[in-house]
């Protein structure tokens, strides 16, 4: 299965823009945490201090929750404000059929 986990910050103070993309890096490099599928980091257009980065993952079995790699880039961006970390599953729904695969 296919998830996503997002890590959404609204801050009041502008973020350095490679803050998160050298986190990441030092992160995989040092072999400290699994390293996902997919790195995607967007900025709220025209608002340059609301950041949103999804880690894609791909797994057997149903996350027990937020992985090590997404908690550290939490720990290290919640002093830029507010943030909100969550993980989703993708569903997908069948429209033949009716029914979520």
């Amino acid at each position: 299965m296919k998830l996503i986990e997002t890590i959404m910050l609204r801050s009041t103070k502008e973020i350095p823009g490679t803050l998160i993309k050298d986190l990441i890096r030092n992160l995989h490099l040092e072999g400290k945490a699994d390293y996902p599928l997919e790195v995607k980091i967007y900025r709220n257009f025209p608002l340059k201090m609301d950041l949103n980065i999804q880690l894609l993952w791909e797994s057997d079995v149903e996350p027990a929750g937020e992985s090590s790699l997404g908690r550290r880039i939490h720990h290290i961006i919640k002093d830029y404000g507010l943030v909100c970390h969550s993980v989703w599953i993708e569903e997908v729904f069948d429209l033949e059929y009716g029914k979520i695969n």
